[in-house]
């Protein structure tokens, strides 16, 4: 599968691909990558190795950074001064709300992820873009396919896994297949036809094509077999925004937006159907923003932030421990407070404006349109689970490293 990976129109300057310190961080980051795809599984259950190999991974991406700025390939852009501005927020939030030398351990290595997301995810695919995204296609597509043949069996079969963790069908009914969450399967079958598509436009052989389709068919069946009303709420807004840049009509996002505001209003109106909607989010969000008041500025740090929200009322806050606040804005919110957020959004508006002139100049480059598509259905993702930033979340990887493709031309 690999043998095309060395044709000219994807050959750097040269006649072969260097292995360079670039290439040796991007190999990394991958098996870091099918590590993350790995743990969420059953695979997960070997929680003693899990550690481990999450600790070494945590070692060499530290040696990683230190050597990008040892020899000075760490820049001083727009974007990674935002970054240092948000880290050192978060920083001044572990502060002033840790009490203990294991809560600082603990915050340390949720700064230290944000690190990695930020300096070295972000910028992992900067070089050789083109053979390096071929390679990450294909690996995504072969994870996701062969997990999604072991889940349709356990469909088929009405397999129920009891290890630590439930897996297959879950006793109140769920599906979630070889994961032990319906969210992660409904998201890991979404991040499997976005990367399906790009492996098509790599890969033109009929039995790739056919291994693509066939991946792209059994993701859709099971991102409607499975309640992950996010990830199938970002595969909608992925179809509409790829099928509007494709077509280039813009009726399209005319008729989008407006069916958005009448369906907004009508939520608005009809509160008891917003409440279901968003299934318990409400009230976690409601929430969020009643205690935030007392700490508005740095918020009460990672560590705190989720006892914190679950022990300031007495109602039953459905999915809080597991899932946070289920917004990554708002758990940047409730985590670090309205410094760190202010930071974020400002610099997720300016990317967005500046990706989207760069998009003007690449309207018929298919990749570029496909991810494009992807960066703002992980947005909305971003809106209804806290998976984007300071959480060791599969989706955060991708989305940093997709986020990091898009936001040049060249």
């Amino acid at each position: 599968m690999f043998k095309r990976l060395e044709s000219k129109d994807l050959q750097p300057a040269g006649d072969r691909l260097k292995l360079d310190f670039d290439m040796v961080k991007f190999y990394i980051t991958l098996v870091y990558l099918i590590f993350n795809f790995s743990y969420v599984s059953i695979i997960g259950e070997l929680s003693h190795i899990v550690s481990i190999l999450n600790y070494l991974f945590y070692v060499v991406f530290i040696l990683i950074f230190v050597y990008s700025v040892y020899k000075n390939k760490f820049e001083f852009t727009f974007y990674n001064c935002v970054f240092i501005l948000f880290l050192f927020s978060t920083v001044v939030s572990m502060y002033l709300n840790s009490y203990s030398f294991g809560e600082y351990i603990n915050e340390i290595k949720l700064i230290l992820l944000g690190m990695f997301q930020f300096f070295i995810f972000f910028n992992v695919i900067n070089k050789n873009k083109d053979i390096k995204l071929k390679i990450l296609s294909t690996v995504i597509l072969g994870v996701c396919f062969i997990s999604h043949i072991f889940s349709i069996i356990f469909y088929i079969f009405k397999v129920r896994f009891v290890l630590t963790k439930v897996y297959g069908f879950h006793f109140d009914g769920s599906f979630t297949g070889i994961y032990d969450n319906e969210n992660i399967l409904g998201i890991i079958c979404f991040i499997g036809i976005v990367f399906s598509f790009i492996f098509l436009n790599y890969y033109k052989e009929i039995l790739f094509k056919k291994i693509a389709i066939i991946n792209v068919i059994l993701s859709i069946i099971m991102l409607f077999l499975v309640s992950a009303r996010s990830a199938v709420i970002a595969f909608l807004v992925f179809c509409f925004v790829f099928t509007a840049i494709t077509f280039k009509k813009k009726w399209i996002v005319i008729t989008f937006f407006v069916g958005c505001c009448l369906f907004s209003i009508y939520l608005l109106i009809n509160n008891t159907l917003l409440v279901k909607l968003l299934n318990g989010r409400y009230e976690i969000w409601e929430q969020v923003l009643t205690i935030i008041k007392n700490n508005i500025l740095f918020g009460y740090s990672k560590t705190h932030s989720i006892n914190v929200l679950d022990n300031s009322t007495i109602r039953f806050l459905s999915g809080v421990k597991e899932g946070g606040t289920h917004n990554t804005f708002l758990d940047i919110l409730l985590s670090y407070g309205s410094v760190a957020l202010v930071l974020f959004v400002s610099f997720i508006v300016v990317y967005l404006i500046r990706i989207y002139k760069i998009l003007r100049k690449n309207i018929d480059k298919f990749n570029y349109i496909v991810l494009y598509s992807a960066v703002l259905s992980f947005l909305f993702i971003g809106m209804f689970e806290s998976v984007l930033v300071y959480t060791p979340s599969l989706i955060g990887i991708i989305f940093w490293i997709i986020m990091g493709y898009v936001k040049d031309e060249s």
